[in-house]
């Protein structure tokens, strides 16, 4: 019996940084509490331009199973998806499986469509974390290396966002919003030395030299830590200087070779 889509015209609401969960109606349905249907909402989500074929979505999630138990178990998620989504809210056409954007609001999408339209702020704010952190399903290698790629791929254009974010605060000085986003640059790449130097200048040019100071221990102490190395040549003279109280105060830094922001335009 096929599936009538009786639930409200509403949008769903599907969060993948940080925690991922979807919200809307009946999204308490038993079909939101398997990780597997998780998995297929997501992967069909990320490219609303294409969505997911079939095929893929198969070989992620039922890797080890024969084709037509694949097969089987790939129809059973999809229907009891769009039981509980609604049936116009994930539409399958010639074996790709794809969200409805009048149905969904997808965080992956407004982040994107945000950077690529120089909306630096917006996208900003919707990146609230990594990819899907946190989420994984186990005895799924094909899957996890696709959500690490992906979560890989967002992490840059995030960092390209921050970056320039940073880069138009000290060109108008607003100093405190300049240290600001090279402290979110810093969080995505802990052991950069670049993104290091960039946030120490920031807080040097903001008057905050203690602060940039105990921001160069813990820095140092990761860097042993985490690669049993000393700190950049370029770094540790920085620090150098700064603890000898020698540093002229100057623009904010911003690398030259920074990756720059993605200006293909999504929906």
């Amino acid at each position: 019996m096929p599936v009538t889509d009786t639930l409200p015209h509403i949008k769903h609401q599907l969060r993948t940084f940080g925690t991922l969960w979807v919200d809307g109606a009946n999204s308490e349905g038993a079909s939101l509490g398997r990780r597997r249907s998780l998995a297929l909402l997501v992967i069909a989500a990320v490219d609303a331009n294409r969505g997911a074929n079939r095929d893929t979505l198969v070989s992620l999630l039922w890797p080890d199973s024969s084709i037509d138990r694949a097969a089987s178990s790939f129809r059973q998620t999809l229907f009891a998806l769009r039981k509980d989504l609604g049936t116009e809210a994930i539409l399958l056409d010639g074996g790709t499986v794809r969200l409805n954007p009048d149905r969904f609001d997808v965080d992956v999408w407004r982040f994107l469509a945000s950077a690529a339209e120089s909306r630096f702020e917006i996208a900003a704010d919707v990146y609230s974390g990594p990819f899907m952190e946190g989420f994984g399903i186990s005895g799924l290698p094909g899957f996890a290396r696709w959500a690490e790629d992906q979560r890989e791929t967002l992490q840059r254009r995030a960092e390209a966002v921050f970056l320039e974010l940073a880069r138009r605060a000290a060109a108008e000085e607003r100093r405190a919003d300049a240290v600001a986003h090279w402290r979110r640059v810093v969080t995505l790449d802990r052991l950069s030395g670049r993104y290091a130097m960039g946030l120490l200048r920031a807080l040097v040019e903001n008057g905050e030299r203690t602060s940039a100071l105990s921001f160069a221990r813990d820095y140092q102490a990761l860097v042993r830590s985490e690669l049993d190395t000393e700190l950049d040549t370029d770094v540790a003279d920085y620090v150098q200087h700064l603890r000898a109280n020698r540093i002229a105060v100057s623009a904010p830094h911003v690398p030259r070779d920074a990756a720059p922001v993605p200006t293909r335009r999504w929906p």
